[in-house]
């Protein structure tokens, strides 16, 4: 696939620098070696929008390194477009980095950050989703944002969020949308949402997303508020 036009090199992203740490370059987990990723500019402004909104409701405040498995890469798909980036970890001047391979026993503040990137993309594809991809998110723009039942990576998402965030079983995570998984999502909106909650109501979403950001960031008031 030939490389597109205007692809710009970007070495920071809303201000924390982008690193890569795979074998050769540096052990995965570690904050690795600055390396600058190729996108688009509308892409790099819409990761820098969540990331700047990340940061701003984040207890830990904004970060200082986003080690990056890559954005533009020669092949087919978004990543060959220039719309899509591999995030493997982020890291605070502060406090515990969020290593994506840490998922299940990190799973409050991983889902809850997978929470508010979904709110800006409509392609977050984590660790509940497959295997490929327990070890980095992937973010893309091909889709809107919104929630979309017969979308495994978002069924995925929302199941592990009740579960692991809430605490309300939603049945086997199986990344299919059922009533199990409706009755859960009914009982993590409550109030106006209680019966027949449908996330695919953008109003709904939100809530949900930023209802599992709070909780997953254990925020000690509504970062929304």
């Amino acid at each position: 696939m030939s490389r597109p036009a205007g692809l710009v090199s970007v070495s920071h992203l809303a201000g924390a620098e982008i690193r890569y740490a795979r074998q050769p370059v540096a052990d995965y987990g570690t904050r690795g070696r600055p390396r600058n990723n190729s996108m688009l500019p509308g892409f790099r402004d819409q990761l820098e929008a969540a990331l700047e909104d990340l940061w701003a409701r984040c207890p830990l405040g904004e970060a200082s390194v986003i080690v990056s498995a890559g954005a533009w890469v020669d092949k087919s798909g978004e990543h060959g477009r220039g719309r899509a980036i591999d995030i493997d970890a982020i890291w605070w001047p502060t406090g515990k980095p969020l290593i994506t391979r840490d998922a299940q026993i990190d799973s409050g503040r991983y889902l809850g950050t997978s929470a508010l990137l979904r709110l800006y993309f409509g392609t977050v594809i984590g660790w509940w989703c497959n295997a490929a991809h327990r070890d980095h998110w992937h973010l893309d723009d091909h889709d809107g944002v919104g929630f979309r039942p017969g979308s495994p990576s978002e069924v995925a998402f929302v199941q592990a969020s009740c579960l692991y965030v809430h605490g309300i079983s939603p049945g086997p995570i199986d990344r299919l949308w059922g009533p199990r998984t409706r009755a859960a999502v009914d009982e993590v909106l409550g109030g106006d949402w209680q019966v027949g909650a449908d996330l695919a109501e953008p109003l709904c979403w939100r809530e949900f997303l930023r209802e599992t950001f709070r909780r997953g960031w254990a925020c000690a008031e509504d970062p929304w508020g």
